[in-house]
């Protein structure tokens, strides 16, 4: 009977043991067949088409739709209308219904319906054409070719929400009764003080005409002494950031600036757009915020009025040991002098006569600087040496107004700013942005040297002097380099240069450290997984 349970117990523990394992190998197998569809990777190019036409005319051209997976997939193709979502530049698909009576773009865009198959890894083309009816109005029409995994059936509601989905903007600008108008709502900051020189700005435009706008220009950050802190480029560039008519879009900044004391106030941010395809508009608004460290200015303070009650102790000290010297009691009130007796002959102070002090010409003395007899009291002592201590102020003050003055009148600083919000943050360094600004005509060139260069090229300034990034950017370029990337170091200066590299690419890192005058060399560990060559630039960096 014992020897039965025995064999019972080990067969329902046996059988446990099956049930978890089996429960576990089903909860794996559900996990990477998840992972595996909502791993599906899927893109597609041009992600926006933008023409101009007339009503009646006919337009062809072809969208790519590219397959990054390793296995095949099936997508299909179709046209919806296309309207703004809220005010940050998000939008709605709205399928073809019957009563558009064929008045949308969606409509007037012909494209294969049947399903595309996609081999792994490689892409196909889609052609597409459009065709606007004579009846077509004037102004703008907006439309988006929806790529799926899912066939057009199975969607739901107006639109298609799928994660296996990519779209394809069309933007149509119609001839004939055009109307381009817009306004900026609002700009402001949304702090008036902050205590670092960090700040985020919003920006509302509003399209009045018929036709979408992109409003183009800067953001200019100015300190109080009217000196350049900050550009923020706005739609430089960039295809997106368009306001369709009768629409309100908002636009979110930031910017990040070196913190320094002097460098305190009140700041101006300016903005100055520019729109319109057939007449060029303009529009401007102001915001202004305070950079004031309130903390670092109240410690300061306390800090000074510390040093000051320390001078007033340290006089008052020693006014007490000049009169004690002289044979009175510092504490004493009553104008009552010491008995000589009591004190050591080395402390006494005699006249010229060699005659004790009276009460009566105690009582008429001023205990702070005119006692007879006193030869070292300390404010005949400032008085005499006014014209020095007058010369140590003014110099004092001249040194600070030189290093105030110096840091406040720089007519650049290094900053970082940011564009959009959230997950569509973009973020450009004032290195970047100088580039671009001394490169204007060229700053689309050679494009291919992003495929050729099997590494990447990162230079951060981290000096003093603001735009080195740039220029070495310039320079290593007309070497044939390609650098991806500038940035500012805003935290910290290094005082020397130096060349973090892949060991892989301890050649090229050789060439870029001649051409910065033997730059310092450092290799990164071999198991490091990113081909990049990180220039830091310090101090000792000069370029003009």
């Amino acid at each position: 009977m014992l020897t039965f349970k025995k064999n019972g117990q080990k067969i329902l523990l046996y059988s446990i043991h099956f049930l978890i394992v089996c429960f576990l190998a089903l909860l794996f197998i559900n996990v990477k067949t998840t992972t595996a569809q909502t791993g599906l990777t899927l893109s597609v190019t041009p992600t926006l088409f933008e023409m101009s036409a007339e009503p009646g005319q006919s337009w062809k051209s072809s969208l790519r739709v590219i397959n990054s997976n390793a296995f095949d997939i099936t997508v299909h193709a179709t046209a919806h209308n296309f309207v703004p979502k809220g005010d940050v530049g998000h939008g709605e698909l709205i399928p073809i219904s019957d009563n558009d009576e064929g008045l949308t773009l969606a409509e007037w865009i012909n494209i294969d319906k049947e399903p595309i198959l996609i081999p792994q890894n490689q892409s196909v083309s889609i052609p597409i054409s459009v065709s606007l009816p004579e009846s077509a109005s004037p102004g703008g029409h907006y439309a988006a070719i929806l790529i799926s995994t899912q066939p057009p059936s199975n969607q739901e509601g107006s639109a298609m929400v799928t994660t296996q989905a990519v779209t394809s903007l069309f933007f149509v600008r119609v001839a004939g009764d055009v109307v381009e108008s817009g306004l900026i709502r609002s700009f402001r900051s949304t702090q008036r003080l902050v205590q670092r020189p960090v700040v985020n700005f919003e920006l509302r435009f509003e399209n009045r005409g018929n036709v979408h706008i992109q409003p183009q220009g800067d953001i200019v950050i100015t300190n109080m002494w009217g000196k350049e802190r900050g550009i923020i480029p706005i739609n430089r560039r960039s295809h997106f950031g368009n306001v369709l008519p009768d629409t309100i879009r908002a636009f979110n900044f930031g910017w990040e600036g070196v913190f320094s004391l002097t460098d305190i106030g009140r700041y101006k941010a300016e903005v100055s757009l520019v729109y319109g395809q057939d007449q060029r508009q303009f529009a401007t608004a102001t915001s202004h915020f305070w950079v004031l460290p309130v903390k670092g200015i109240l410690v300061t303070l306390g800090v000074f009025f510390l040093i000051v009650l320390l001078i007033v102790l340290s006089i008052r000290k020693y006014v007490k040991h000049m009169l004690n010297k002289a044979g009175f009691d510092p504490n004493n009130t009553s104008g009552k002098i010491v008995k000589r007796s009591k004190m050591p002959k080395s402390d006494l102070l005699l006249t010229n006569t060699d005659k004790p002090q009276t009460q009566g010409s105690v009582l008429k003395t001023d205990l702070w600087g005119k006692i007879k007899g006193c030869k070292f009291i300390s404010f005949q002592f400032i008085y005499k040496s006014r014209y020095i201590l007058l010369t140590l102020v003014i110099l004092i003050n001249v040194l600070f107004l030189v290093y105030f003055f110096t840091n406040v009148m720089k007519e650049t600083e290094m900053y970082k700013v940011t564009i959009g919000r959230d997950a569509d943050k973009t973020y450009i360094s004032s290195e970047q942005i100088e580039y671009e600004r001394a490169n204007r005509p060229t700053t689309e060139a050679d494009p291919d040297k992003k495929i050729e260069q099997p590494y990447k090229i990162k230079i951060t300034n981290s000096g003093a002097e603001t735009g080195s990034a740039a220029r070495l950017k310039s320079l290593l370029e007309s070497k044939g380099f390609y650098v991806n990337e500038l940035n500012v170091n805003l935290e910290e200066q290094r005082n020397r240069t130096v060349i973090i590299y892949s060991p892989q690419l301890a050649e090229e890192a050789l060439q870029i450290s001649a051409t910065l005058d033997g730059a310092l060399l450092s290799a990164t560990p071999e198991n490091h997984e990113e081909s990049v060559i990180n220039i830091i630039l310090g101090n000792d960096h000069r370029t003009r």
